[in-house]
């Protein structure tokens, strides 16, 4: 009778060692799901983060050309109010 209870232990052993093996391949599939998740969305965000850099420096182009053409204006308007 104590070989069948060493084999039923074996084996129960066994099959708890496969379930563990499963239980470890489907996080194992998760991190990965997770992970490509990640970088996809990671991809996102540097596609965005590019579009308001381009953004910021046409903002700061238009800026500099307001500012420019007020000075402009500015001096403009001196010469007409104060001509040499």
């Amino acid at each position: 009778m104590i070989v069948p209870t060493v084999e039923l232990d074996t084996s129960s052993q066994i099959y708890k060692v496969l379930q563990r093996l499963d239980e470890y391949d489907l996080t194992f599939s998760k991190q990965e799901r997770t992970n490509t998740e990640l970088q996809r969305a990671n991809e996102e965000l540097q596609k965005t983060i590019a579009a308001q850099q381009k953004t910021i420096a046409e903002l700061s182009t238009n800026v500099a050309r307001v500012s420019y053409l007020s000075s402009l204006s500015i001096s403009h308007r001196n010469l007409l109010n104060h001509p040499s």
